[in-house]
């Protein structure tokens, strides 16, 4: 079942419930799993007495509306994939592993793609998903990915995205033969979804309630459903105060299944939390699965020490810097014993600290100096845009020391949002890896009040960063650390280069004379902004390059258009795998990034034009 069902409290409430007992799914994807007062001990007792004691769960935590997995079958592994095409998200990509019956896991991810983005980035969202599922989960595994999907229409490219490795067919409606596929409240849109892969959806089977039986499965709608005594104890009015119908797909599987977990059993940890590093701000989330007699409690620490109101089978750490790293464990408990994780330890991919590859100081005492200062390291800085410099002496200006002010008097026009002025450095950086900008600015009050950071890998064309950084700055300096990990030809590059420039947004202010810093400390009337030091750091690339890689065929059956190749080298190396129309250099795109050995799983291949891959070894 793909159950959104809560009303507008987003919080389960008894019609929600009702459904749920009245329809005994065997295994649910549900989201904006909130229930109560969000304990542990409320989630045991909602699923005992809404499905029974025999039911295990997982909820992802950290999110503010999150998706979760309930299941009859025991859940072997869980956790869950971080959205990243949310700006501010409140829920991930949660995901089990279930020892339904048989020698078969089946693999669930429960999923709510985002609604007011539009379609581009549910898009987004389905590819990033693929390329999680096919790294993280056996090749030709049973899988099902169900959920919200918020899909204006099935021709959607998200829902395309999926139906190159999932089975949206057949199309459940709420009737037996024809009837209403639309799954939001009005019955007017196509937003839920039951999506299994093909291997899985062979297996499809008519689904059964009480007397009647659905050849294509169910949108459960209690307003139309008849008789309600086949679904007791279901009111007429309940899917009526849901946003979203349930909609339920049933598949026929078989086998003795070899799961046992004994009366009065103490908890065991069958997976340990994994040690991460993330970058500097970033958040980095640890969770760990245990099994064990319910109910289980979950207390993590860090460095020895408990964490206070970290009680869950997740702990997220926001905001990461250097005072958070360290190593991370977690005690589960139960009525039977006690059992401790591994330690995992949490680091920052970038170093507090690095070496100085170029650095420039803006803390001049120069006068009408037409030039920037030098830098310290190899790198050069030119102004741009018609920008000019005046360095004062003497004076104090706030909490900052004497530094330049960079003027323009040439303005685009009024929000337009051209970067135009400011100063262009260039630095090379090979022989040089986690590589970090720091700057301080501040800017007029009555000109330019926004700043941009741009960089290149040519030196010529530039580009946004990722998240555009875009600073609001006017009474007092400001500080910016960002962090280039990740981006790619940024990295060993003799021609890498970034710019600090202004964005006009107002004509307030604007003048034929640039403004500059005068004796008393205040700003002209242009549009000028005011550095202090600009610093590169990086640390040193190494000379640990790993071997080539080797692909070899797995399978080349093109069973269902997918076919899947071994990828071996350095063992513990990290390589990308890359594909390409033409073999040319520059035409290459990466899929995906893993440690060897692993196998790529291409699912696409039946509606692709020909394409070459590679997997190339990571510094």
């Amino acid at each position: 079942m793909a159950a959104n069902l809560n009303g507008n409290s987003q919080t389960y409430e008894p019609f929600a419930l009702r459904i749920f007992q009245g329809l005994k799914p065997d295994v649910v994807a549900i989201q904006e799993f909130n229930y109560l007062n969000n304990t542990e001990s409320d989630f045991r007792a909602m699923v005992d007495s809404t499905f029974g004691t025999n039911y295990s769960y997982y909820r992802e935590s950290g999110y503010s509306i999150p998706n979760g997995i309930i299941s009859r079958y025991p859940v072997l592994a869980a956790g869950s994939w971080v959205d990243v095409v949310q700006g501010s998200p409140n829920r991930g990509f949660a995901w089990a592993r279930l020892d339904v019956p048989g020698s078969n896991d089946l693999y669930v991810v429960s999923v709510h793609l985002l609604s007011g983005a539009g379609a581009t980035a549910r898009s987004q969202e389905a590819n990033n998903l693929q390329a999680l599922i096919q790294t993280n989960f056996p090749p030709n595994a049973w899988v099902v990915v169900a959920g919200d999907m918020n899909t204006d229409s099935r021709s959607e490219n998200a829902i395309t995205t999926f139906k190159t490795f999932l089975s949206d067919a057949p199309i459940p409606t709420d009737a037996i033969t024809g009837g209403n596929p639309n799954t939001n409240e009005p019955r007017s849109k196509p937003y839920d979804y039951v999506m299994p892969s093909f291997s899985l959806a062979t297996l499809q089977t008519n689904l059964d309630l009480g007397t009647q039986s659905f050849p294509n499965g169910l949108v459960f709608d209690s307003r139309l459903f008849s008789p309600l005594s086949d679904v007791a104890p279901v009111l007429a009015t309940d899917s009526g105060n849901a946003q979203h119908m349930a909609v339920l797909k049933a598949f026929a599987i078989s086998g003795t299944d070899t799961y046992t977990n004994p009366p009065g059993q103490a908890p065991i940890i069958a997976t340990q939390p994994a040690s991460q590093m993330v970058n500097p701000g970033d958040s980095a989330t640890f969770c760990v699965v245990a099994r064990g007699d319910a109910p289980l409690s979950y207390q993590w620490s860090f460095k020895g020490l408990a964490l206070a109101g970290a009680t869950e089978s997740a702990y997220t750490r926001t905001n990461v810097q250097a005072a958070d790293t360290g190593p991370y464990s977690v005690q589960v408990t139960n009525l039977f014993g006690a059992a401790t994780s591994a330690n995992a330890t949490l680091s920052l991919s970038t170093p507090a600290t690095g070496d100085v590859v170029a650095q420039w100081n803006f803390n001049q005492t120069n006068s009408l100096a037409a030039n920037p200062p030098p830098a310290v390291g190899g790198g050069t800085a030119s102004l741009i845009g018609g920008t000019t410099a005046t360095w004062a002496s003497g004076i104090t200006e706030d909490a900052g020391p004497t530094n330049a002010a960079w003027n323009t008097a040439s303005y685009p026009a009024q929000s337009t949002g051209n970067k135009t002025a400011g100063v262009q450095f260039k630095v090379s950086t090979v022989g040089r890896k986690n590589l970090t900008i720091r700057w301080s600015l501040r800017a007029s009050n009555t000109g330019s009040k926004y700043t941009r950071l741009l960089y290149s890998t040519n030196g010529v064309t530039f580009q946004e960063f990722p998240a555009a950084i875009k600073v609001s700055v006017a009474a007092t300096f400001e500080n910016f650390t960002n962090s280039l990990t990740g981006f790619p030809g940024v990295e060993n590059n003799p021609d890498f280069a970034f710019r600090i420039v202004s964005e006009f947004e107002s004509t307030t202010g604007f003048g034929a004379t640039a403004g500059y810093v005068g004796a008393n400390g205040t700003y002209g009337t242009a549009g000028t902004l005011r550095y202090d030091l600009v610093t590169v750091l990086g640390s040193p690339l190494g000379s640990s390059v790993p071997t080539p890689a080797t692909l070899s065929a797995s399978s080349l059956s093109l069973q269902t258009n997918w076919f899947s190749f071994d990828v071996t080298g350095l063992v513990g190396g990290s390589y990308a795998i890359q594909t390409t129309a033409t073999p040319a250099q520059s035409n290459w795109v990466s899929l995906v990034t893993n440690t060897v050995p692993f196998t790529y799983q291409e699912t696409n291949s039946g509606l692709a034009t020909p394409r070459f891959f590679r997997a190339i070894g990571l510094p």
